[in-house]
């Protein structure tokens, strides 16, 4: 039985936010010329942007002035916090700001770069359990096994993804894969949880695994890096997964002194997570490496410039502007739908999944225990 904390023991965040008029550009934006300039010949933040008009009008093309999005806050690591005794994560959000700040995403956790010493006990996460979100896994370096009560598992090594929707309730373990958990080696990752709109919280559960080879990617001129889209489009080339709200997800490589411009909906809630190296941003602050970049919903363009070779971790979304309810590994839109997501996991309705892994590593540690207690006061 999981150990889960009692409602009345965490405090939830119910936000009656109106949702805000969309705001932002179609597909396929040209720049067209800088607007404002500086002394330096810079361009001060508003260009003219063409893009092409959706609706009964596509076809058409409009004009409109585009600014430079804000960096609201550059959040530096958190204090490390161990996720079951496979993970050792910097949380960047919820715990750092408001619950609806990065709203459709809920959670960032972040393992800096580290390397694991070979083991015989496993490392990892044992079953829990999980409703009202997507549940996402970008892995930079090192292999995580995953396996769920939807019969969905599989191994994702260095460069992949993988994408679970809990939706209406699933339980899921992960685990270094058994031969990188024995040999050991470096370790790399973030964790994100995704919202679900209200009305596809209790969609099917599904699982989707993302080879790195396979994620659609756009070259940048001269070599100087690519955008691998996750989620969303970048320049007309469409990410690899299918989400409930419109979010863009892109893994950015930058070599050094490589320059990219994204633009994105001056509403969406927006920020970066510096991977690896430094980076410009704005040309107006540094963000090193292991470094969460928020940004203020207040314009529609960023401007990268890699200081040396550099990985971001972009995410963007369309706000929901819906109550969030939220108590260990649940997130609803209200209280009554969080205690229905404990009764329906004590009942068993989010499956059956068996955790041998869990029960050797609780026979390690019970000898571990008696031979410490015994042979070394």
């Amino acid at each position: 039985m999981i150990n889960l904390p009692l409602i009345n023991e965490i405090s939830m965040s119910l936000s009656t936010h109106q949702p805000r008029a969309p705001v932002g550009l179609a597909e396929g934006n040209n720049y067209i010329k800088p607007l404002l300039t500086g002394p330096n010949g810079h361009c001060q933040g508003v260009v003219y942007a063409r893009s092409e008009v959706a609706g009964p009008d596509r076809g058409k093309t409009k004009y409109k002035h585009m600014k430079t999005k804000d960096i609201e806050q550059i959040f530096a690591p958190s204090p490390i916090r161990w996720v079951g005794n496979g993970f050792k994560v910097h949380n960047f959000f919820p715990a750092g700001m408001d619950m609806q700040r990065m709203s459709p995403f809920f959670l960032l956790d972040y393992n800096a770069k580290m390397t694991f010493p070979p083991s015989e006990i496993p490392q990892g996460v044992g079953v829990h359990p999980h409703r009202g979100i997507e549940t996402v896994t970008v892995l930079y370096h090192g292999r995580i096994a995953h396996y769920d009560s939807a019969g969905n598992g599989g191994v994702i090594g260095e460069g992949d993804i993988q994408w679970m929707t809990a939706g209406g309730g699933v339980l899921h373990r992960e685990y270094h894969e058994e031969t990188f958990n024995k040999r050991g080696g470096e370790f790399q990752m973030a964790h994100i949880w995704v919202n679900l709109p209200k009305k596809d919280k209790m969609t099917p559960p599904k699982y989707q695994a993302l080879v790195h080879g396979q994620i659609p990617q756009y070259q940048l001129s001269n070599g100087k890096g690519n955008i691998e889209v996750i989620a969303g489009a970048y320049k007309g080339i469409k990410g690899i997964v299918s989400t409930f709200s419109p979010i863009e997800m892109y893994s950015i490589k930058l070599k050094k002194n490589g320059k990219v411009k994204i633009s994105l909906p001056s509403e969406y809630n927006t920020g970066i997570l510096v991977v690896k190296g430094l980076v410009n941003i704005n040309d107006e602050k540094l963000a090193p490496a292991n470094h969460f970049v928020l940004f203020a919903n207040n314009g529609e363009n960023i401007a990268l410039h890699a200081m040396e070779d550099s990985i971001l971790l972009l995410l963007s979304g369309q706000p929901l502007n819906e109550p969030i309810a939220a108590v260990g590994p649940f997130v609803m839109n209200t209280r009554e739908e969080i205690m229905q997501a404990y009764h329906d996991f004590e009942e068993g309705k989010f499956g059956h999944l068996d955790d041998w892994k869990q029960d050797l590593l609780n026979l390690y540690t019970a000898y571990y225990l008696t031979f410490k207690v015994k042979c070394c006061p």
